[in-house]
């Protein structure tokens, strides 16, 4: 049987919506800007160096979160992930990837109360809504009543581009579904080049080589690692079902044994009271040779 490889995508296939490519051409701050103020039409105006692949693990003991691309300015977070795969759990994930942002803020030694506006935006190509819509938008209100928090979830359907009424956000949800930039405008045409310009680049190539080397490796040594657990976890679970069963074959055994007492002692009583062997065999099911050979033993 051949072991199934992981398949790695080559380069020349890579698009926008690859995680690597991504947070590569995100790197540079007047696209990652540009993409903000796209997808919110908002204007950003000066913001932080972007953190890509932001871990965020306040803890020792907690599971952390990678965060695609986390950036922010005086006054606001965004974090900004692509999803090209379905995600059933969507709702929960966004949630548990605000706690985090803004437990990391509160690590930092600020109050709950000065917590920045923040923005978790997931552009994804499969969403696990039934209505479909090109943008769904998410804040807690109570008939109308803003809560305060100041948190906004935001996920931008790709598959429902073409339905987006702002044009220059459905060109730009266009090309990042479909990776074709023909007859967009100047942000999605710069994003283009950018992909194009980094796919020739021997320093991106390299990177993008390793990195998959060493997901490989890793997922080498978690296939190894979970079939050392496998074998031990299935020996310790086969010796616990072993004694088991072992337990149950003697209390089995045991009472098989018992009623075979019981019955012979019945036909000893039989046997006292004078009751004929032929009848004897008929009460208790034992045989005539049986029922002779405690006769004799008498």
């Amino acid at each position: 049987m051949l072991r199934q490889v992981r398949k790695i995508k080559p380069i020349e296939e890579l698009t926008f919506a690859d995680d690597f490519m991504f947070g590569k051409v995100m790197q540079d701050r007047e696209i990652c800007a540009g993409v903000i103020e796209r997808l919110l039409g908002i204007k950003v105006g000066k913001i932080k160096y972007p953190k890509l692949q932001k871990i965020i693990a306040p803890y020792y003991s907690t599971h952390g979160v990678r965060l695609d691309v986390y950036l922010e300015n005086s006054t606001t977070v965004f974090d900004v992930e692509i999803q090209t795969t379905p995600v059933a759990a969507l709702g929960k994930r966004m949630r548990y990837y605000q706690s985090m942002i803004d437990i990391d803020h509160l690590t930092q030694g600020n109050p709950y109360d000065v917590l920045k506006k923040s923005y978790v935006l997931f552009l994804c190509k499969k969403v696990p809504y039934k209505e479909k819509r090109s943008v769904y938008r998410f804040e807690r209100t109570s008939e109308g009543i803003s809560a305060g928090d100041n948190s906004h979830w935001i996920v931008y359907n790709l598959e429902q581009s073409k339905e987006e009424s702002d044009a220059s956000l459905r060109a730009f949800m266009e090309y990042v579904g479909s990776g074709n930039s023909a007859g967009s405008d100047a942000l999605v045409e710069r994003i283009a080049h950018t992909v194009e310009k980094l796919k020739r680049n021997e320093l991106f190539r390299d990177e993008y080589r390793a990195m998959n080397l060493h997901d490989y490796d890793k997922l080498s040594q978690g296939r190894a690692q979970g079939r050392k657990e496998g074998i031990a976890l299935g020996r310790q679970e086969g010796i616990t079902l072993g004694r088991q069963e072992g337990i149950a074959q003697g209390l089995q055994k045991g009472m098989a044994q018992g009623r075979q007492e019981g019955i012979l002692m019945t036909a000893r009583g039989l046997i006292e009271i004078g009751l004929s062997l032929e009848q004897i065999t008929k009460v208790t099911g034992l045989s005539l040779e049986q029922v002779t050979a405690l006769k004799e033993k008498k």
